[in-house]
This record gives structure tokens, sequence and C-alpha cells, in this order.
């Protein structure tokens, strides 16, 4: 029966993972594209979407993505957050000319090269994000968003379930996903505020993720047979002493 267990003990270290390896992550690029939009916005499929006539010099009001490059970047671990780019809202004087939205579509693009040991690969992940849009009447009391009036606007910040971009390097799964935005009181929120006539920008927070694969050994079909023949052996032997 000794040599039964021996096998047996054997086959469940060969089934056991192996402890995933520390992958070195090294961004060349962010770039982020407004893909979609509820109504007909200027300058889908670029960083920048605007709506409304303007009613001062300042221009129309809309979104703009900046992603940053590698020089904002030092090389990233798995799991850990971190600042990839800048939204800005430009919520500027305007008259409705029926293009208002209330719902974009934004595809964040990353790009670099992951590394472990003498092993590397380049990736390309994408995230795509949902940005809800609250054009609030100025001169409301109280402002329908929160704030006094000139009453800001509001947009929401959500994930959508899509089949984004992912890779695997060396026995994992890595994807890219957004957290959210990044306030100036250093906090992660889903929803900001923008009062009328300015330009507000925040940091987006992003996370790089990392799913081990985990395979199981089969089991040879001939080692079952070989435990229960052992086993019958070692009973006739104690039957026959």
């Amino acid at each position: 029966m000794r040599i039964g267990a021996a096998l047996l003990v054997g086959a469940v270290s060969l089934a056991a993972a192996a402890p995933a390896a520390a992958v070195q992550i090294d961004v060349t690029s962010v770039v982020g594209i407004w893909t979609s939009a509820d109504s007909g916005v200027s300058g889908l499929n670029t960083n920048t979407v605007t709506w409304g006539f303007p009613v001062t010099g300042s221009g129309p009001s809309g979104y703009v993505f900046e992603g940053f490059d590698s020089s904002d970047f030092g090389s990233l671990q798995p799991d850990a957050p971190e600042i990839v780019g800048e939204f800005t809202h430009n919520n500027f004087p305007i008259f409705d000319n029926g293009t208002l939205p209330t719902m974009l579509e934004l595809v964040i693009t990353v790009q670099g090269t992951l590394s472990e040991g003498a092993e590397s690969t380049n990736f390309t992940l994408t995230d795509t994000l949902e940005f809800d849009h609250f054009e609030t009447p100025n001169t409301a009391n109280p402002c329908a968003a929160g704030g006094v009036p000139l009453c800001p606007d509001q947009v929401g910040l959500t994930q959508i379930d899509a089949d984004d971009q992912m890779i695997e390097f060396l026995g994992s799964i890595y994807g890219f996903s957004v957290n959210g935005f990044f306030n100036a009181a250093n906090e992660v929120v889903n929803e900001v505020l923008t009062v009328e006539g300015a330009a507000n920008t925040v940091n987006i927070q992003g996370i790089f993720t990392a799913e081990e694969i985990v395979t199981s050994v089969p089991v040879p079909a001939t080692l079952p047979l070989m435990v229960m023949a052992l086993g019958g052996a070692a009973f006739l032997a104690r039957r026959r002493s």
C-alpha cells in the first residue's frame, strides 16, 4: 500500500498550480476615443466631442480625454491602481440645438509591454466606458444635481459589460479596467459636477488586472486501476500471513 500512496501523492502534486510570476508592465500609450452618443454630437471617433450652440465666445460644451504617454509611467505591477489620463468637461453656456446628449461611450486603449525575466510580449488592452450626461437647467432652484445657481451639470461614469481586449502571458490573463474619476480629494468617485462656464478636469484611475490560468493535470486512466490492484495485492498478502 505504500507504493499506491506514493503514486497518489505524486498525482496531487502535479495538479497543484504553480505561483504566478512577478510580471512587469511598461505602458507606452493611453488613447481614448469617443465612439458613440445618443444624439448628434460633433467629434465622434476622436478624443473630443462637443454639442450645443455657444452663447458666448467660450465655445460649445463637450468632453475631452487626454491619455498619458510613456513619460508619465514607471514600471507597473498588476492590481495596483494608476492614473492613466485626464477627463475634461467643458460646461459653457449653450443654446439647445437638439444635439444635447444624455449618454456617450468612450473606448480607452492601452498599449505597452509585459515582461518577466527574458520573456516579453507587446499588448493592446481596452476598456469601454459609459458617460451619463445631465445638462441641468441653469436657473433652477434648487439645482437638479446639487450646487447653487448657475447650476452645475453632472457627469456619471459606469463600466460597460463589453468583450474588451485581453492578453495571455506566462500562464495568466491580463486586462485593463477603469476604476472611476480620481478627484482633488484623492477619492475614486463615479460622478462629478461642473459649474456653469467652467472647464473641469479630473484624473481617470485605472488598474491592470491579472488572473492566473489554473489547469488540472489529468489522471492517467490506468492509475486508478493500478491503485486498486495494489490494494488488492496487499489485502491478499495480509490474508495469507
